[in-house]
């Protein structure tokens, strides 16, 4: 799913190709396992924003995404359907069909039911969990799955600010792979019978370093940490309204190649090539633009804040076939509102407790466990405090060595009768980390490059890793100047720049690693010459 075997998981927003002719003279395939022509052209920014533009009729803006940049010019054999070959964003063959037999009917809005409904806004609360990115791996159907789970959670239990950050790696692990992708019925089935853990016990790495993960890296207590779902059912598409009001649904999905360059309105297709099989999840819908409201899992920069709205009738098939969950009602009275996951820990640090209770309908919460156990020695900080008296912790982290750590917090009452746990990974750096930071260009960079090029961002440290870090791209002249956001790089990541969104000229590229907001780090300086224009 990614040009010459290599994957970009953190870029800038790229244009696309030029207008599709679809010649196959040189193919190659993926480690996605399905074929590509790497001489054909593909539709470009410039021609989809004329196309638009002599659409009167057609209601959405295109423009540079991350979308683009990530699987320009990959089109999966017979992607029309999703038969026979594997979608580069990981749906695998026969997943979806958007050949279903449909009608205007199918979405009629029984007079019982809304006109419009969102559980992005529903009584003015947001019972949606945050958008995720699947990166650099075909892992749609985990996170498809999971997005609609942590959100059912979350109408459930009657809390829209519960939002669980379940495992997305440890579901994928057990359902698929980057190079095989996934079917939403194995996602539903493993959910049920093995559950899913939170985010701290398996945290996701495959769409960092676009490789699987074994489930056997999963936290040592796992057994003690899942959520099951208690069924599933399948929806049709006169169903899903109805259905909706219960929940959000996974569903599935056929990519063009004009989608990967939405960045808002009411999509409906207008040109390119089918690209592949892709797992959303709906978590509403809009009479007035007869159109779906759907999340999507390529973060928060792409489309609407990582949504999308999209006509019911559009040949993708959205809506066409989906997928409801049910859930017992969840046990989390108590959470950690601070530090936030990934934050960096020094000195005297509060936790800052959140009694549910109060806000919603538990009772009988007296007490709170709370603990800091390292994920690597098992060594571990901890005591009780009573939420009501005490709702913020504070905690002396020289007390214990600096690494990754997981918090966990449990309520219980004087009885000793105990809730589910929340958990949460933080790291713990009370001392100057020895942290080293390389940028190395995938390409000769002595010669003029142009479109898309690649760096390995890799970062040599000690007991704590880099928990984000920035790449610049800075014309030397001083004229034009850019970066990139790489989450959890970890030791090593991929680094994609489309070059084409940038003007010609002679550039530094270098990278600066943080750890949390309290130390960064940065990288050595490479050259690069851009011409694009002949």
């Amino acid at each position: 799913m990614f040009d010459n075997f290599r994957f970009e998981a953190y870029f800038t927003g790229g244009k696309g190709m030029s207008r599709s002719i679809f010649v196959r003279n040189s193919v190659v395939c993926s480690l996605s396992l399905f074929c590509l022509n790497t001489n054909a052209s593909a539709l470009t920014l410039k021609d989809l924003q004329s196309e638009l533009a002599r659409r009167p009729d057609v209601n959405w803006v295109a423009g540079p995404t991350e979308a683009a940049s990530l699987y320009q010019g990959r089109k999966a054999v017979n992607a029309e359907n999703g038969r026979g070959s594997v979608s580069p964003f990981g749906l695998a063959p026969g997943g979806h069909d958007a050949t279903i037999e449909v009608t205007e009917a199918d979405f009629t809005t029984q007079a019982n039911l809304p006109t419009y409904f969102d559980w992005r806004s529903n009584d003015g609360k947001d019972f949606t969990s945050p958008v995720r990115n699947q990166a650099r791996c075909g892992s749609c159907v985990a996170f498809a799955a999971l997005g609609a789970l942590e959100t059912q959670l979350n109408v459930t239990g009657g809390k829209a600010t519960l939002d669980l950050d379940l495992s997305e790696q440890d579901l994928f692990s057990r359902i698929g792979g980057c190079d095989s992708g996934s079917m939403p019925f194995m996602a539903t089935s493993t959910l049920k019978s093995s559950g899913v853990p939170d985010e701290s016990c398996f945290p996701y790495a495959s769409g960092r370093l676009g490789e699987d993960q074994d489930s056997d890296l999963a936290c040592k207590d796992r057994g003690s940490r899942v959520i099951k779902i208690t069924g599933s059912r399948s929806v049709s598409a006169s169903e899903a309204k109805a259905a909706l009001q219960n929940g959000p649904l996974m569903t599935t999905m056929t990519v063009y190649e004009d989608f990967m360059l939405y960045t808002g309105g009411v999509y409906e297709y207008v040109a390119g090539d089918a690209l592949g099989g892709h797992a959303v999840t709906i978590v509403g819908y809009d009479d007035a633009n007869q159109a779906w409201i759907v999340r999507n899992s390529w973060g928060e920069n792409w489309g609407e804040h990582g949504y999308f709205r999209i006509k019911y009738t559009d040949r993708s098939g959205v809506g066409r076939s989906n997928y409801a969950l049910s859930v017992a009602r969840p046990d989390y009275p108590v959470k950690l509102a601070a530090p936030a996951a990934g934050d960096a820990l020094q000195g005297s640090e509060t936790l800052a407790l959140i009694d549910m209770s109060t806000q919603e309908d538990f009772r009988g919460l007296d007490l709170v466990d709370w603990k800091l156990t390292n994920t690597k020695t098992g060594q571990s900080l901890g005591g009780t405090t009573d939420p009501a008296r005490d709702p913020a912790v504070v905690v002396d982290t020289p007390e214990v060595p600096d690494g990754t750590y997981t918090v966990s917090v449990q309520g219980k009452t004087a009885a000793g009768v105990k809730s589910q746990t929340w958990y949460q990974t933080v790291y713990v750096v009370n001392q100057p980390q020895a942290l080293t930071v390389t940028m190395t260009p995938d390409f000769d960079n002595h010669a003029p490059v142009k479109e898309r090029v690649y760096f390995d961002l890799k970062s040599a440290f000690g007991v704590v890793p880099p928990t984000a870090a920035t790449v610049f791209f800075s014309k030397q002249d001083g004229s034009f100047a850019g970066s990139v956001e790489v989450t959890d790089p970890g030791a090593w990541s991929k680094v994609g720049w489309r070059t084409a969104t940038y003007p010609d000229g002679t550039y530094d590229v270098w990278a600066v690693a943080r750890i949390g907001s309290l130390q960064e780090f940065s990288s050595n300086r490479v050259v690069v010459t851009v011409k694009n224009q002949n």
